[in-house]
């Protein structure tokens, strides 16, 4: 959804260039569906990955409680120093 999303704002004059979307969706930085936070692609340990925030919920008496996430703004960010 997000390249689609990337390739149609770019338009139909400068879609049609490999180099312009190949620019347009590598330069992406942000928000994508079901993502919280940054994105940064290549960061260590997790190279393959973009997205290094997650959210952590609670099921407790028949339904989802936010504990750590991009809803109560406490996601857990893995490429934090752990102290």
């Amino acid at each position: 959804m997000t390249a689609a999303k990337i390739v149609n704002q770019l338009g139909v004059d400068k879609a049609t260039s490999f180099d312009v979307v190949d620019r347009a969706l590598r330069g992406f930085a942000g928000p994508a569906m079901l993502q919280v936070g940054p994105l940064k692609c290549g960061q260590a340990p997790f190279v393959a990955v973009c997205g290094h925030q997650i959210g952590v919920d609670q099921y407790t008496g028949g339904k989802w409680t936010s504990v750590r996430d991009g809803l109560n703004d406490k996601p857990v960010n893995l490429l934090a120093p752990v102290s």
